[in-house]
């Protein structure tokens, strides 16, 4: 903490105060507006408690000095009036807060100077949140851990990663329907990273499933069809479901959805009962399962 005022009484006050509290200290005085700006240039505190009144530079400019040459420190102005106007310029100028003179036992002093201190450090903690893992955790321990303490300190630090909703699609079991359920599944995985060759594979499969049920358990009597979607451990998993009764297949050129969907997918199996027909598949995403193991490595 770097204190500024141009009153002797006033600086050793706030010394007196401050090296009294265990998790304060001060590192530094100044004098004057000037003197100010060269001390928190060349001691970077994370606190300046800044007079407003001094003679060559009042503490407003000084703020604004400061606030650029020592810009993870926060100022706090010290003043022995409350005027508005006043108060309003220093926040402009970058000041956080401020406290009255006089001190008393320092209590409205030492709440002011660890809120605002609580303020800046969330601030400077989200400037890093970007950076890796390693960086964020010693930036916590620079922040929040005392120079001098001798325990081993641990953080653990954990990376939420956002599960993506299942997708549910229901359509009438019509051909029609064929466009909007590809619309959607592929607007689906676009949107949990699927990359493009995967995302082509798994809505072509999704489609011969679907056309099969619309085809073959209907057999254009009205009826639904029910696309569900989920990403599970770097898989994409796809249920198409029906609940009519499928014919048996032809012998003609036709029936080869199964096989597309065998060839994009890497596991499809058809479970059918009482109420219909199940049809679920899986594939990997290899390049996700790739990039989580570089992520953890």
């Amino acid at each position: 903490m770097l204190a500024v005022d141009d009153s002797a009484t006033i600086r050793e006050t706030l010394s007196l105060l401050i090296e009294a509290q265990p998790d304060m200290e001060l590192v530094g005085t100044a004098a004057s507006g000037n003197e100010a700006v060269r001390r928190a240039a060349e001691l970077q505190p994370d606190i300046v408690l800044m007079d407003i009144h001094m003679p060559d530079l009042d503490g407003i400019q000084a703020a604004w000095l400061v606030s650029s040459r020592a810009p993870h420190g926060a100022v706090i102005m010290v003043t022995s009036e409350e005027r508005i106007d006043f108060l309003q310029k220093a926040m402009s100028a970058g000041a956080q807060g401020y406290v009255l003179k006089p001190f008393g036992n320092g209590a409205q002093l030492f709440q002011t100077i660890r809120e605002v201190h609580g303020r800046s450090s969330a601030r400077r903690l989200q400037v890093v949140a970007g950076a890796p893992v390693d960086a964020l955790c010693d930036r916590v321990l620079e922040e929040m851990v005392p120079a001098d303490v001798t325990d081993d300190v641990a953080v653990l630090a954990a990376h939420l990663v956002r599960v993506p909703a299942p997708l549910e699609i229901r359509m009438p079991a019509e051909p029609a329907a064929l466009s909007p359920i590809r619309a959607e599944l592929s607007a689906w995985l676009a949107d949990v990273h699927v990359p493009v060759g995967d995302r082509y594979d798994v809505v072509l499969a999704c489609s011969e499933a679907s056309a099969n049920a619309i085809e073959h358990a209907y057999r254009s009597r009205p009826g639904e069809v029910v696309v569900t979607a989920t990403l599970i451990d770097h898989a994409v998993e796809i249920t198409v479901r029906d609940r009519g009764t499928w014919r048996p297949p032809r012998q003609d050129d036709r029936g080869r959805g199964i096989g597309v969907m065998h060839a994009c997918m890497d596991d499809v199996t058809l479970e059918t009962d009482a109420d219909g027909t199940l049809v679920r598949m899986r594939r990997a995403i290899r390049s996700m399962a790739v990039a989580s193991i570089a992520r953890s490595a």
